[in-house]
């Protein structure tokens, strides 16, 4: 798959700075997320917000081998104590990742936990949103309708000036 960043100079100055930033996407597109993180390549490591269900456990796993700290939490499971340890990490200078609407919905909404997590950790909020030429829903019939890129594709990663 070949696979195009447009922006991401945006991420690379607040890795070159030490500047923690929140890693926001919407949830259907996270198993796309672990590649746009650029952050290793400095030395960084990005805190993850997981739910305390099964999927999250399965997630958490596999981000975890990517080497990312995870955080278990969720609306219904462990939210506040989520919220509070990811905003610990962006103030001890940890990039944290966001899935910005939740796997509940609704679908493609910016929760308030995330705006919360970046103003009381004083850290940017960064956008990142994937597109591919070709795609198909993982998990058909399910809330989070996850994107994945389909043999052959091309596909593009944007972060927002």
């Amino acid at each position: 798959m070949r696979w195009t960043s447009v922006n991401e100079q945006v991420v690379e100055r607040f890795h070159r700075q030490g500047q923690p930033y929140v890693h926001a996407f919407f949830h259907d597109q996270l198993l796309l997320m672990t590649y746009s993180y650029r952050g290793q390549a400095h030395g960084r490591r990005l805190a993850v917000l997981s739910s305390r269900h099964r999927d999250g456990e399965y997630l958490s796993r596999t981000l975890e081998r990517f080497g990312h700290l995870m955080v278990r939490g969720s609306t219904g499971r462990g939210g506040a104590a989520g919220l509070k340890e990811m905003i610990r990490h962006l103030r001890a200078g940890r990039d944290t990742a966001f899935a910005t609407d939740g796997p509940r919905g609704p679908r493609h909404r910016v929760q308030i936990g995330v705006i919360e997590a970046a103003r009381l950790g004083g850290a940017p909020i960064v956008p990142v949103a994937f597109a591919a030429s070709k795609k198909k829903t993982c998990a058909p019939g399910t809330p989070s309708r996850s994107l994945c890129p389909s043999e052959g594709a091309s596909s593009s990663t944007v972060t927002p000036c």
